[in-house]
C-alpha cells in the first residue's frame, strides 16, 4: 500500500538534494492542488492510500520543481489578496509586496480620487501582467472604468482570463496592447497603477534561478539602472493623467531616492516614497498638479 505521508517524505527529500528551498512546503501544494483540499488538510490525510495516477502526477510536478520552475506555475495558480489568479511563464507571479501597493493605492483613491473625479473615475494598470492589480482596483471600486495595459500580447491573453472570472467586470474594464501609456488621450485618467520592470543590469545576472530563468525578462529588466521605464511611465502619466490625478508605481531596492528626483515640480506636488510591511523601500506615489494630496 502506497500511503500519502510516504510519497510525500519520499518527493521533499527529492527537492532537497536539488537544493530548491520549502520542500515541505512544495510538496504539500502539489498534493493539495491534485486532491483539490486546503494545505491544511493534507497532513491528516498522510494515512490515505494513493493510486499509481496521483503519484505519477505529483512526480511530475516534482520533476518541474527540481529543475526551479516557479511552484505557481506548476500549480497554474496563485493567490493575491483575496482571490485565485491563473498565472503562467507569460507574466510575473504576484508578490505578496505588491498586495501593499494595492492598499495604499485603495487608501488613495478613497482619500483623493472619489472626491475629486467622482465613483466613476478612470484608470490604468500599466504594465499589468497577470491583470491583479487593475482587477483589484474595479473589484474594490465597483463603479471604476479601467484599462489593462501591456506590450504584451501574451501577457494580455492571460490578465483577461483573470478578468473574464469575474462577471461583469469586463464591461468597465478594456485591455490594451501598449508601450506604457503611449496612445492615451491627454488628461483622460485619474489614476494610474503600475508594477513596471526595474531589475536593472547587474541585478538580473544575480536573480535566483525561478525568476532568471522562466520569469519573463520583458517585465523585469529595466535598462542599465533599472529606471529606463520608470523615466518613461512618470513623463507620459504627467499628460495623460488630469490636474489632481495620482500615479502610484512599484521600484526596486535602493532606488526610491534616485525615483523620487525624477518627477518634475513643475508637474508634480512633492512625491512621496513608501516602504513595505518588511520595512523596504517598495513604491512611490504623486499627485498631479491641482489638487492637494491627502496622505493614504
Amino acid at each position: 500500500m502506497t500511503t500519502l505521508g510516504s510519497v510525500i517524505d519520499e518527493l521533499k527529500r527529492r527537492i532537497v538534494d536539488s537544493n530548491v528551498d520549502d520542500a515541505l512546503f512544495n510538496v504539500t501544494c502539489m498534493a493539495a492542488d491534485l486532491l483539490g483540499c486546503r494545505n491544511s488538510e493534507v497532513f491528516l490525510m498522510r494515512d490515505k492510500e494513493v493510486d499509481s495516477s496521483f503519484v505519477e502526477k505529483i512526480e511530475k510536478m516534482v520533476e518541474r520543481r527540481c529543475k526551479n520552475e516557479p511552484l505557481q506555475y506548476i500549480l497554474g495558480e496563485w493567490s493575491f489578496l483575496d482571490f485565485d489568479v491563473i498565472v503562467g511563464p507569460e507574466a510575473l507571479i504576484p508578490r505578496p509586496e505588491t498586495e501593499d501597493v494595492f492598499e495604499d493605492a485603495a487608501n488613495l483613491i478613497k482619500s483623493n480620487i472619489i472626491p475629486v473625479f467622482g465613483a466613476d473615475f478612470s484608470f490604468a494598470d500599466v504594465g499589468t501582467g497577470t491583470g491583479v492589480l487593475g482587477i483589484s482596483v474595479a473589484r474594490k471600486f465597483t463603479e471604476s472604468r479601467g484599462t489593462l495595459v501591456d506590450i504584451s500580447e501574451k501577457a494580455l491573453f492571460l490578465a483577461n482570463k483573470n478578468l473574464k472570472r469575474f462577471p461583469g467586470l469586463a464591461d468597465r474594464v478594456l485591455l490594451r496592447q501598449g508601450d506604457l501609456l503611449s496612445g492615451f488621450d491627454f488628461e483622460s485618467l485619474s489614476f494610474v497603477i503600475s508594477n513596471p520592470p526595474y531589475i536593472d543590469a547587474h541585478d538580473m545576472g544575480c536573480l535566483m534561478p525561478e525568476v532568471r530563468c522562466y520569469e519573463p525578462h520583458l517585465a523585469l529588466y529595466g535598462g542599465e539602472d533599472g529606471l529606463d521605464l520608470i523615466r518613461k511611465l512618470i513623463i507620459q502619466s504627467a499628460k495623460v493623467l488630469k490636474a489632481g490625478g495620482i500615479l502610484i508605481f512599484e521600484h526596486g531596492h535602493g532606488q526610491q531616492e534616485k525615483i523620487l528626483e525624477l518627477f518634475s515640480s513643475d508637474d508634480w506636488l512633492i512625491p512621496q516614497g513608501k516602504n513595505d510591511l518588511s520595512g523596504r523601500e517598495r513604491y512611490v506615489y504623486a499627485q498631479k498638479k491641482g489638487f492637494l494630496l491627502q496622505d493614504a
